[in-house]
């Protein structure tokens, strides 16, 4: 079967349409993993969190006070991402069994075993590529560059943002090829990395066309559901008396506790988790229709 990004970029409205609740679901179970990582991460950071607020908002910007900043909030979004993590995996895990399992349906695809395990090791080791990737590239290009400025600047200036947006444009080509380890270590339940990379062989420009296509009709879809947000969210406002003009203010990040239960926030972060929801449908469904075209065997 031939790969047609255009009908892969759809495959995921296509599920959201047969299956809506079990979306749905899915956004709530993402909804309540960034509400305990944030509730974490606000428990060890919140203090250092106004610091942050003002080093990147201060005029003119700072670059070492901000770095000093996120150095001391670092330890609690790292700890907020690691307990939210798994709720994701199980996400992802639940949807590729809705699209390659489909008779597997009850509790909405959710389950609690070696394919999530697998997704989870999968997040976090694609993870870890990307960084080291992105920090040792940037090392490099930045050592150019500053061989070349000492000859001259401006070509030294030019030299660095050519090299940065290789680097990123390399960096997000190697995500798109190796992308097909997602249904392929599900398939598996264990990680299975490089496989990805023969079965893109020959089709990564189709497949990045096709994540493009879907990743554009999910900012229309963004758009929409943000609006509807703000709009939501504005509502509130009024009814409790307070002005249109502190909307920013309501919707700003938690820095304590207590804030990450405000409801504009809380609000915001239940179609946000709706969105990511809506999303990871979309990518997934490319990912599979990708598979089911270039390994049919593997998509069995």
């Amino acid at each position: 079967m031939a790969f047609a990004p255009l009908a892969a970029a759809l495959a995921g409205f296509r599920l959201v349409r047969a299956r809506p609740q079990a979306v749905l679901v899915w956004a709530g179970v993402i909804f309540v993993g960034r509400l305990a990582g944030l509730m974490l991460t606000t428990a060890i950071s919140g203090p250092f969190m106004p610091a942050l607020d003002a080093a990147v908002n201060a005029t003119p910007l700072n670059l070492q006070a901000v770095t000093v900043a996120y150095q001391q909030v670092a330890p609690g979004y790292l700890a907020g991402a690691a307990l939210a993590l798994p709720f994701f995996a199980v996400v992802f895990a639940a949807i590729y069994r809705a699209y390659l399992k489909p008779e597997d349906s009850r509790a909405f695809f959710l389950r609690l075993g070696a394919q999530e395990a697998a997704i989870l090791a999968l997040i976090l080791a694609l993870n870890l590529m990307v960084l080291v990737g992105l920090s040792f590239g940037a090392a490099v290009v930045a050592l150019l560059a500053s061989m070349i400025a000492t000859v001259d600047a401006a070509a030294g200036s030019l030299a660095e943002a050519v090299g940065l947006g290789a680097l990123l444009a390399f960096v997000l080509w190697g995500v798109v090829r190796l992308s097909l380890a997602w249904p392929v270590s599900f398939r598996a339940a264990r990680p299975v990395l490089l496989r990805s990379w023969g079965l893109t062989r020959g089709h990564g420009w189709k497949l990045l066309s096709a994540y493009v296509i879907a990743e554009a009709l999910m900012l229309v879809v963004g758009v929409l559901v943000l609006g509807i947000c703000a709009s939501l969210s504005g509502a509130m406002l009024v009814a409790i008396g307070r002005p249109l003009d502190q909307l920013p203010d309501a919707l700003r990040p938690a820095m304590a506790v207590v804030e990450v239960f405000r409801p504009a926030p809380l609000l915001f972060s239940a179609f946000e988790a709706l969105l990511l929801a809506l999303s990871a449908t979309t990518l997934v469904g490319v990912a599979v229709s990708a598979l089911r075209s270039f390994a049919p065997q593997e998509s069995l």
